[in-house]
């Protein structure tokens, strides 16, 4: 669009000498100046959009920025707790899978409403493969 002002631009100077020389109108003139004026409008407006673009893109880059460094202080936070072996919970649930002897698995939930010892955790499972594929 630039390119079309500094075009329309020349021309307006062109047309003011030829006028001068009487081989060119007034009306060539007035139209050359309409499209001039649009034309600076044009790339007035679009400098103003890449303006604001870059403005939020810039807040958005800085909102990005501090969202990753709140969600890395978690995650060393969450490593610090694991590396001391302790999870602490002030209140929710935990999901359990229970199975009779015989029975089928189903999921049972329980308050969790203490600390956990990461340290002292021991698993026991015995699961035929049968049963594996009715477990939802």
């Amino acid at each position: 669009m630039q390119a079309e002002r500094d075009r329309l631009q020349k021309n307006h100077e062109v047309l003011l000498r030829l006028i001068g020389q009487q081989a060119a109108t007034q009306e060539e003139l007035d139209a050359n100046d309409l499209a001039l004026t649009k034309a600076q409008s044009e790339v007035t407006r679009l400098a103003a959009a890449k303006q604001e673009f870059e403005r939020s893109l810039k807040l958005g880059t800085d909102q990005a920025a501090l969202r990753v460094q709140q969600i890395q202080n978690e995650v060393a936070a969450l490593n610090e707790k694991v590396r001391q072996g302790r999870i602490n919970r002030a209140g929710g649930w935990n999901a359990l899978l229970v199975a009779g002897e015989g029975g089928r698995l189903r999921q049972a939930r329980r308050s969790s409403r203490r600390n956990g010892d990461l340290h002292k955790v021991r698993v026991r499972a015995f699961i035929d493969e049968p049963e594996l594929g009715g477990w939802k």
